[in-house]
């Protein structure tokens, strides 16, 4: 201890000291068993809690991959007409897919989306690809997709890769 601190503790009186060491003691274990900290809506959880929810809701790598290119990417591959003829079809179904998943991030003018809709939030691949399975299951058409997609962007206020392009 420094002589700044020896000086105060001598001027103490042995209650206080036994006090000092005892609020010492108190802060030294809080400090070790948990931190404070706030989460963006405001609540006030713990370190050990924070640990243990993100443990509980993390992100899994390999579920997201499994998800997207055998699930999302395979089905649409293989359930959306092929060929030329259908290039521009599938492309405005993918963009809405693509905005989805991406939170919003259409296209700019320059056709650079800035997000990546393969990173993006595990639960919006799970929608996502629960929409696909059920246009494939109700044997819709592609114009039924596209409206699910559609509608699915307009409930969260996303916008469309059409309409940005003046269509």
């Amino acid at each position: 201890m420094d002589n700044k601190t020896n000086k105060k503790e001598t001027e103490l009186s042995p209650e206080d000291l036994e006090r000092r060491e005892l609020f010492l003691q108190a802060d030294a274990e809080a400090q070790k068993d948990q931190q404070l900290l706030l989460d963006p809506e405001g609540n006030i959880t713990t370190q050990k809690e924070s640990i243990q929810l993100g443990i509980s809701s993390a992100e899994d790598p390999e579920e997201k991959y499994k998800i997207y290119y055998n699930g999302i990417d395979k089905l649409l591959r293989e359930y959306l007409p092929k060929g030329k003829k259908y290039e521009e079809s599938r492309r405005y179904i993918y963009d809405e897919k693509l905005i989805f998943l991406t939170r919003g991030h259409a296209k700019g003018p320059d056709g650079v989306r800035g997000a990546d809709s393969r990173m993006t939030y595990q639960p919006d691949m799970q929608r996502i690809l629960d929409e696909i399975v059920q246009w494939i299951v109700g044997k819709g058409t592609m114009i039924d997709l596209y409206e699910r997609l559609w509608d699915l962007n307009e409930s969260f206020g996303y916008p469309h890769q059409s309409n940005l392009l003046g269509k």
